[in-house]
């Protein structure tokens, strides 16, 4: 199985560890593996309270429910691991709705 060299930022900041990885097995799973082995040596993420994981390879984010080899990526570039601020558009899709209705007069927002 191949070494991929895994980029990531730690609170006193940027880190690069080599990991193995299963080009087979799907590449959730795996980082959160990863991820674990990190916090067992006491290696923290940089990143804030109901932050989100997203991982990316030569600049291009990467579908966690799918391998590396459908994914075709190579240990010859580094895998970044970044944890981001939530999708928080569901929360604010009914505030959308309503603002919506309430520019189009035919609407009557009383009904939604």
């Amino acid at each position: 199985m191949p070494a991929y060299t895994v980029e990531f930022t730690t609170p006193e900041g940027p880190r690069r560890s080599p990991f193995t990885l299963d080009p087979q097995r799907a590449l959730g799973p795996q980082v959160r593996q990863v991820l674990e082995e990190l916090r067992q040596r006491g290696v923290v993420i940089a990143g804030g309270p109901g932050d989100e994981m997203a991982v990316a390879w030569n600049g291009r984010e990467l579908d966690l429910l799918r391998t590396p080899a459908e994914l075709e990526i190579t240990p010859a570039r580094d895998l970044v691991i970044r944890m981001r601020p939530a999708v928080q558009a569901v929360r604010s899709l009914p505030c959308l709705i309503v603002a919506l209705a309430r520019s189009h007069a035919s609407v009557d927002v009383d009904r939604l």
